[in-house]
């Protein structure tokens, strides 16, 4: 674990591969700042209406809202589709595979990432992808890349983004999402 990798304590299941992903990502891609967990869909309403905000469980009993913003620096987060196949296990282990989908939603300032001046997103998705299918290190569980998106319509699908200045959905800000297979193992009690 390293302080760039915000990990969920007593990480287990989908989170436990979550976890090794996000330290991995911290240790391929030096220009990331923050690679927090799984996130919730957190409601806010006001005087505008209702929005979902993309919020990690953060220190006691608040959250982290994590919509775009040049506070954080370069961050990626998580979001666990809601739904997952369990395969039971063999007769010998009992134990079985769970299997679903992952999103990895990254944003990111170009100006800070070195090779990516001049707005090169396509540089930084070379490499998040060289790091999520070359470099990736998994203890349990695996994951595999299926489609990637750039539209930041596409990229927070599940959230709010008007609620965000379109500010950071432009030169220099962009947004990349991964959506993913992801597979764990059944623990031992």
């Amino acid at each position: 674990m390293n302080d760039r990798a915000i990990i969920r304590p007593n990480a287990a299941l989908f989170d436990k591969t979550i976890a090794d992903v996000q330290v991995s990502l911290t240790k391929s891609l030096k220009w990331l700042n923050f690679a927090f967990g799984n996130v919730v869909k957190l409601v806010e309403r006001n005087e505008r209406g209702k929005f979902v905000t993309p919020s990690v469980y953060f220190k006691g009993n608040d959250y982290l809202r994590l919509e775009p913003d040049d506070k954080r620096g370069n961050v990626c987060f998580f979001y666990m589709h809601d739904s997952q196949d369990y395969e039971g296990g063999d007769s010998l282990s009992g134990f079985g595979d769970l299997r679903g989908t992952v999103s990895i939603i990254f944003w990111f300032d170009t100006r800070k990432i070195p090779g990516a001046e001049y707005y090169n997103v396509e540089f930084v998705k070379s490499e998040i992808l060289r790091a999520l299918t070359h470099e990736l290190y998994l203890p349990s569980g695996d994951i595999q890349v299926r489609k990637i998106f750039h539209d930041a319509n596409n990229v927070y699908k599940e959230f709010s983004i008007q609620k965000t200045d379109n500010q950071y959905y432009v030169y220099p800000y962009a947004c990349l999402r991964f959506e993913c297979d992801i597979h764990c193992e059944e623990g031992c009690y």
